[in-house]
């Protein structure tokens, strides 16, 4: 009989098995190499999918760690992107909302589970310390698994690697 068949990962994830009081599958973005020298910090496991290894809503599970952690990146990384100051002085009041990139057209419909959050927006700035995680947005959805603005995604890497000495 054979056994459950995985779907490609997304490009920079790696999946972890472990055995524990049953088989668990974690998925990170942390190279096999250095979690083999060093393990596998709370913050740096995405979520636990199940037997099948599919990256889909079903077969999911977040790590609420990696999102609390996920989020704090964004808070602090978002406010000083170009794009972000840029958005900002245009909308000068109101809302500005961190959209997953995974979503293809960030100007035609975005959907409450593609919205990472939003940081408020006075007089054409970003209020400091204004950031609302959204939380219904999914680090998994039919559409796959969340992506970062590149600096974002830069800046997360780093601070997971740090995370693992």
């Amino acid at each position: 009989m054979a056994g459950p068949r995985a779907a490609p990962l997304p490009e920079g994830v790696y999946l972890f098995s472990a055995v524990t009081d049953a088989v668990h599958h974690y998925l990170s973005f942390i190279e096999p190499d250095e979690v083999f020298r060093k393990g596998l910090a709370g913050e740096a496991i995405i979520g636990e999918v199940d037997a099948t290894l599919s990256v889909s809503p079903a077969h999911f599970r977040r790590n609420s760690v990696f999102k609390a952690f996920l989020h704090e990146v964004i808070a602090r990384v978002a406010p000083t992107l170009p794009e972000s100051k840029q958005q900002a002085r245009e909308l000068q009041n109101g809302f500005l909302f961190v959209i997953d990139a995974r979503v293809p057209d960030p100007t035609g419909e975005i959907l409450p589970e593609d919205i990472m959050g939003a940081f408020r927006v006075a007089d054409g700035e970003i209020v400091p310390d204004s950031y609302q995680i959204n939380e219904n947005h999914r680090l998994v959805s039919d559409k796959g698994l969340f992506r970062l603005h590149p600096a974002i995604h830069a800046e997360l890497l780093r601070e997971l690697r740090e995370e693992q000495r």
